[in-house]
């Protein structure tokens, strides 16, 4: 169902959080807005309301909180069941969610900690915040925004990468199956990191043309790209920026005969 997100209604979610002390920064759909968001980022009162201008989302600097990012419904459901609850969850457009809880010294920011899992955290990690637009939907709070919250375990890690990983790829082409060039691709892929600020765009672009030349179709080189994007692009991309970027790689051929 869609829902209408107003301008007020995000910069109220935005106060809500900085008047817990948490800091804020704009964004545009899921993207910083400032290149340097860890040190400009504020939980000032006057600073959020002029930051969150029209069409903008916000993120919350994960330093004081750690957020466990799941990016499936079925991820979402695992770790409701098996981990540790907490009061505040978030929704996220796409049916995964994020788990708040409070920091402990030394963690870090850790995207990729397997497929479809991502810890933010470290003061170098955000989380959208609640309340911010999504594809046809919003972040929906599911709970309450409090630092009532239980701590960080790092022994979950290794828990988290032992868990069964749900998978919605499709099966790869029967022509890219005969060339024989997609085993192990996944992981080929996994290998190039998309980093704003360090050519980030060059290498999405390059993981498109990977899977082109591997043989797979728009739609599954697409498919294989969100999973990617999940893990090795920070901050991620957004689908549509996606879609683009698999429009480009195959139209090169196109073009070249």
């Amino acid at each position: 169902m869609n829902s209408i997100v107003t301008t007020s209604e995000v910069r109220a979610a935005a106060l809500r959080v900085a008047e817990l002390g948490l800091r804020v920064h704009p964004l545009i759909g899921k993207r910083p807005i400032w290149e340097d968001w860890p040190s400009k980022a504020t939980s000032e009162r006057v600073a959020v309301e002029q930051m969150m201008e029209p069409g903008r989302n916000y993120g919350i600097v994960c330093d004081r909180v750690a957020v466990i990012d799941t990016d499936t419904a079925e991820l979402a459901q695992w770790w409701q069941q098996h981990m540790p609850p907490t009061p505040w969850t978030v929704r996220t457009p796409r049916g995964g969610a994020h788990f708040y809880y409070r920091s402990v010294p030394g963690l870090r920011n850790a995207t990729g900690v397997d497929r479809g899992w991502d810890v933010r955290a470290g003061g170098r990690g955000y989380a959208v915040g609640f309340g911010s637009r999504g594809a046809g939907t919003r972040y929906e709070l599911i709970g309450a925004a409090t630092l009532q919250l239980p701590p960080f375990d790092r022994a979950w890690l290794p828990v988290i990468r032992a868990s069964p990983i749900p998978t919605s790829l499709p099966a790869p082409s029967a022509a890219a199956v005969a060339a024989g060039r997609i085993r192990d691709l996944r992981a080929y892929i996994r290998r190039i990191k998309s980093i704003q600020g360090s050519r980030g765009s060059d290498a999405c672009f390059r993981v498109a043309c990977i899977l082109r030349d591997a043989g797979l179709s728009p739609e599954e080189s697409l498919a294989y790209l969100l999973e990617w994007n999940q893990s090795c692009a920070d901050p991620p991309w957004s689908v549509t920026e996606l879609e683009h970027k698999v429009r480009d790689a195959f139209a090169i051929v196109t073009k070249g005969g």
